[in-house]
């Protein structure tokens, strides 16, 4: 299953490393220059260095979407420089998470992909997303699923491997 994360700070860095031990292929869009302030933890640092590594997880920077798929199918977690996620019609994820933590929506819609996530505030479940996931910089998170949306989502606390 393909997954596009809007977004490669910590934050998305952290829902990627999780998707991508449960076996998903993982590609993250990113700005031109980065604002992430963690950056020893987040793959936004391939924009600059061409690859980064967390957690014995390697992103690399791509320039396509054949660069992103040849990537994943080696491995590892494709980075791209999309602002506008224009990414998603040539590489067609059935999951695309915005994790950007804007605070507002930027543009992500429900048709985005069959399966769209929002994380953090501003976004409204059944409007601008199938799912949203409330974050906080602590182990408890919170979870607002729409009646309708099949979403299921476990939190688990910090260091636990087991799957989705």
């Amino acid at each position: 299953m393909k997954v596009l994360i809007k977004g490669a700070g910590d934050l998305a860095t952290g829902i990627a490393c999780r998707l991508y031990n449960c076996g998903l292929q993982v590609a993250m869009t990113e700005i031109e220059e980065p604002t992430t302030v963690r950056r020893t933890v987040a793959f936004s640092r391939a924009v600059r260095e061409g690859q980064a590594e967390v957690e014995k997880i390697t992103g690399v920077l791509c320039r396509n979407g054949e660069e992103i798929q040849t990537a994943v199918d080696k491995g590892f977690i494709g980075v791209i420089v999309d602002r506008d996620c224009r990414i998603l019609k040539e590489w067609k994820p059935e999951v695309f998470v915005d994790a950007v933590i804007a605070k507002v929506n930027t543009g992500t819609s429900m048709d985005d992909a069959p399966t769209v996530i929002g994380v953090g505030p501003g976004f409204t479940a059944g409007k601008d997303c199938h799912c949203v996931v409330e974050h906080r910089n602590t182990i408890d998170a919170t979870a607002f699923a729409h009646s309708q949306a099949s979403c299921r989502l476990y939190f688990y606390s910090i260091g636990d491997r087991s799957s989705l």
